[in-house]
């Protein structure tokens, strides 16, 4: 089991391409478990992102947290407090597609432009394994993909549809001046 302030799985590694397994309502009451999630939680934190998949802490179970600073909702006032997301599952997708810039805790010095779903309605359950339903908009709405990508083995760069639009860390901020974008 991870440790807090463990080091993010890194690009090249097997494991961000492997499929999630899913985790039982029995698993959820087991201490590894229970410590999965308390871990993922405090590197989140820690990391101050937005989104960490389980696999960017070396476990390949279908679990991540979220944690949206209200400044990044745009016109909404509230953010989305640190939360844990099980066996999530996209069960509708807006028609409208948003290009916009993305990173990844897994190769954190780059940044690309990545067409999403602007509104997608989730079906999971939270760290208690109570069924949830989420829906989301905007950069909550691409935080969720992302993440569930993640549990797919998928990462972003497979999802850019324009290689150009790759950068550098350095260069994005000197080109954007944006600090926090989705990670």
């Amino acid at each position: 089991m991870p440790q807090p302030n463990l080091p993010i799985t890194q690009l090249g590694n097997p494991i961000l391409r492997q499929k999630a397994l899913p985790i039982t309502r029995e698993q959820l009451k087991d201490i590894e478990t229970r410590r999965l999630i308390t871990n993922i939680k405090k590197v989140l934190k820690d990391s101050d992102d937005l989104g960490l998949a389980a696999n960017q802490i070396n476990q390949i179970v279908s679990l991540f947290a979220v944690n949206i600073p209200p400044k990044l909702m745009g016109h909404r006032t509230v953010g989305v407090p640190l939360q844990v997301i099980i066996n999530p599952k996209i069960i509708e997708r807006s028609k409208e597609i948003i290009d916009d810039w993305e990173g990844c805790l897994s190769f954190n010095y780059l940044r690309g432009r990545v067409p999403r779903h602007q509104q997608v309605v989730v079906e999971a359950w939270n760290e208690q394994g109570e069924s949830i339903t989420i829906e989301a908009y905007d950069i909550y709405a691409r935080v969720l993909q992302h993440e569930i990508d993640h549990l797919e083995g998928i990462l972003y760069l497979d999802r850019m549809t324009d290689l150009k639009s790759l950068m550098g860390l350095e260069e994005f901020r000197e080109r954007n001046g944006k600090e926090m974008i989705v990670e």
